[in-house]
């Protein structure tokens, strides 16, 4: 009876959580997981006449669009921008409108996300699935496929996404806070030092290096959590445990041979020359200094979103191995592979401010949110702290795929600063 009358009300409640942890699930599977994200986004303006009432007396939430507003002018002014003079207006045009649609997401989200149990009942879907990732990819190391038959590859290993092995490793390491904050919040710490140890064994053995300079941040934040946050005497217990563990986990990453060979590669950067250079930065080194010429001849709004490609062969050498025929056509290599070069190179100098406004936006609503509000976004904020993090050689920033991403972790975190009970 309970049940039956409380069932209508949880509905509205659930769906929300459905459908954002329904994006992480099937992240996997390429477009599938515009699904979710694209029905928050129909939604919006629904929401905002169904909701108009609230907003009015409601300060801290009109606080939040209007970041969420500022937010998106700093993402899709620059792409839009760069689409007037485009080297491939078709794409730029297309990759530019289409961007309109993660501001409208991330306003459903904050207008759906209401309550810290929701959050609750989010944070344990994520944590379920990422829990998933790390058994399954434990499962395809040991015994060569994954519990969806998916075999292992001899390049790398690529877990739940399958043939696209380059991703496994990198989207791992990001988004691990996710499992791990929930481990940490649940005081089973025995459970959370195993799912870190997981963690760091996983993205070794997944052989992409941009994984690889993500886990000492990630172990250096953790560390100093279990270190502040235990009794002084248990100190050396935890040292010794972090010996064993790291001892283990490297043991058992050098009898990889991804490992080695991907090792192997970084240790070429130790040389001099240009060949072991180019050797190390698996080609980026030459890919940046062709994306150096472009901006130099496009400062303002660059080539144009999504250009980079087809503009790669005039500011290429003739023997530059990233060309190849694609269709008939000479391209290049897809983009820049770092962050605030693509910027530079899509939107110029425009896109360089606008992703700087980005940022600055995103750490000063981290800096204003009350301190229950930053514990309740902390897991969402190191997550894109990862990914936005500049040290690193990363995946496209105007893409489908990092671009969606970044997009929902930044609306669970904004949600999450101002949730209540």
């Amino acid at each position: 009876m309970n049940s039956a009358r409380l069932s209508p009300a949880l509905l509205p409640a659930l769906l929300p959580v459905i459908l954002l942890a329904g994006f992480l699930l099937l992240l996997p599977f390429a477009r599938l997981s515009e699904l979710p994200l694209a029905l928050l986004a129909l939604s919006a303006p629904w929401l905002l006449w169904h909701q108009r009432e609230l907003i009015r007396t409601n300060a801290a939430l009109r606080r939040d669009l209007l970041w969420m507003l500022w937010l998106g002018l700093a993402w899709c002014v620059p792409m839009l921008l760069s689409a007037l003079d485009s080297l491939a207006p078709a794409k730029s045009w297309a990759q530019s409108l289409a961007a309109l649609r993660l501001p409208l997401m991330a306003v459903s989200t904050i207008l759906l996300l209401k309550t810290r149990r929701q959050l609750h009942w989010l944070h344990s879907a994520l944590a379920v699935i990422i829990g998933f990732w790390v058994i399954d990819g434990l499962v395809q190391a040991a015994v060569g496929h994954n519990l969806l038959g998916m075999p292992a590859d001899d390049r790398r290993l690529g877990g739940v996404f399958g043939n696209a092995i380059w991703y496994f490793g990198t989207i791992l390491a990001m988004l691990s806070p996710l499992l791990l904050e929930y481990l940490w919040r649940q005081a089973r710490t025995g459970w959370f030092v195993l799912g870190l140890v997981a963690v760091v064994l996983l993205v070794l053995l997944a052989g992409m290096r941009a994984g690889w300079l993500l886990l000492p941040l990630i172990v250096l934040v953790y560390s100093w959590r279990v270190l502040r946050s235990r009794p002084r005497r248990h100190w050396p217990q935890w040292l010794l445990l972090a010996v064993l563990l790291a001892a283990g986990v490297v043991w058992l990453a050098s009898q990889s041979d991804i490992v080695q060979q991907r090792w192997q590669h970084s240790l070429a950067v130790l040389e001099s020359d240009p060949d072991s250079l180019q050797t190390a930065t698996t080609q980026r080194w030459l890919i940046w200094q062709t994306a150096m010429r472009m901006i130099a001849e496009h400062p303002l709004n660059g080539v144009g979103v999504r250009a980079f490609p087809q503009a790669y062969p005039e500011y290429a050498g003739a023997d530059d191995p990233q060309l190849s025929l694609v269709d008939g056509r000479l391209r290049g290599n897809r983009h820049p592979h770092h962050f605030w070069l693509e910027a530079l190179t899509d939107c110029g100098i425009i896109g360089l401010l606008g992703l700087l406004m980005f940022m600055l936006l995103l750490l000063r609503a981290w800096w204003r949110a009350e301190p229950v509000g930053r514990m309740q976004a902390s897991a969402f904020f190191f997550a894109l702290l990862l990914i936005l993090f500049p040290f690193n050689t990363h995946y496209s920033l105007y893409g489908t795929f990092m671009s969606t991403l970044i997009w929902w972790l930044l609306a669970l975190a904004l949600a999450a600063l101002r949730l209540r009970q």
